[in-house]
């Protein structure tokens, strides 16, 4: 009897066991930051003003119930310090569309480090947005990023780094590399080749509206976003640099008949926006502030990415072409 019993027990065992093993599993849900792109939740306004380089633009949604479109502007080139090794860069935040001179949104001085000789840039893809296309702005991020190109083995110079607010593009073209170097808000940062990225910071809720200036510029305008300084001092002599400017904006499109619109014509209030996660531009501004770098840091995404290609060049270069080394 207790032998039948107990085989009986242990089929009834291996049934539930079966059982248990043909139901089925309940899917996992999937976590909400893993099915949403960086850019596209809470923290997507802090990544755009810490790294505007590695980050796309997401419109910021305040203020306005019309569709609005994004743009980004950029300028990418090779320049070269004074003789004395110094040189300095100013980057204003505007589109800078018809501006000319120091009215333009990148400002070079390369006069010497007590020279107050600036030249105005304009950005290199300015054409794409005509005047008939935009007229009213609002900035979202504006980058620079400074890499010398300058051997490991040389003595180090130094960059002064950071952003000024409250000062005019008129009275920033009258100081030297030197002058902007003695800010008390830029960063001192020891380099021999090292790329160092500086960011602007939103002034106040201004920075949140839609403007002209910030379409057009002007020497005479004080800007709702800070504007982004850099110095470089002590470096060899004409030593050469590479820069690298991005802006990111948010416009209106102009519905101008005469110019074909160049955006999407379905776009709806749908489209993301940071200020869906909050309930007020002053809301976003506490959680954002939080979580902000300082404005200049060194690039260090950019160090990470020429090291990991570097490795993967020399591992190519070194690997048998034909199988295997006996």
């Amino acid at each position: 009897m207790n032998s039948k019993s107990n085989v009986k027990t242990l089929k009834d065992e291996i049934k539930v066991l079966k059982d248990e093993i043909r139901k089925p599993k309940p899917k996992k849900k999937k976590s909400k930051s893993s099915s949403k792109s960086r850019n596209s939740g809470k923290d997507c306004f802090a990544a755009l003003l810490n790294d505007p380089f590695s980050n796309p633009p997401c419109r910021l949604g305040w203020g306005t119930m019309v569709p609005t479109a994004l743009g980004t502007c950029s300028y990418r080139g090779t320049v070269s310090c004074n003789t004395d090794g110094s040189y300095a860069i100013l980057v204003n935040p505007t589109l800078g569309q018809g501006a000319t001179g120091i009215a333009n949104p990148i400002m070079t001085n390369v006069s010497g480090a007590n020279g107050v000789t600036w030249t105005g840039t304009a950005f290199q893809n300015i054409a794409q947005y005509p005047s008939a296309l935009l007229t009213e702005t609002r900035i979202i991020s504006v980058g620079l990023r400074v890499s010398p190109l300058v051997a490991q083995t040389s003595a180090p110079g130094v960059i002064y780094a950071g952003q000024i607010n409250g000062i005019t593009p008129t009275l920033l073209s009258g100081y030297s590399p030197t002058g902007l170097a003695i800010q008390s808000t830029l960063k001192t940062i020891i380099s021999t080749n090292a790329p160092i990225r500086i960011v602007t910071r939103p002034i106040d809720n201004t920075a949140y509206e839609f403007g002209t200036a910030t379409t057009y510029g002007g020497a005479g305008n004080l800007y709702d976003h800070s504007t982004i300084a850099c110095a470089l001092i002590g470096f060899p002599s004409s030593a050469s640099l590479i820069i690298d400017v991005i802006l990111h904006f948010e416009y209106m499109p102009n519905a101008n008949l005469s110019n074909n619109r160049e955006y999407n014509m379905d776009m709806s209030q749908d489209e993301p926006k940071i200020s869906s996660f909050f309930s007020s531009a002053e809301a976003a501004w506490d959680y954002t502030s939080s979580r902000l770098n300082p404005s200049a840091i060194f690039d260090v995404s950019s160090a990470i990415l020429n090291f990991a290609t570097a490795r993967n060049v020399n591992s190519m270069l070194q690997r048998p072409r034909y199988g295997r080394l006996q």
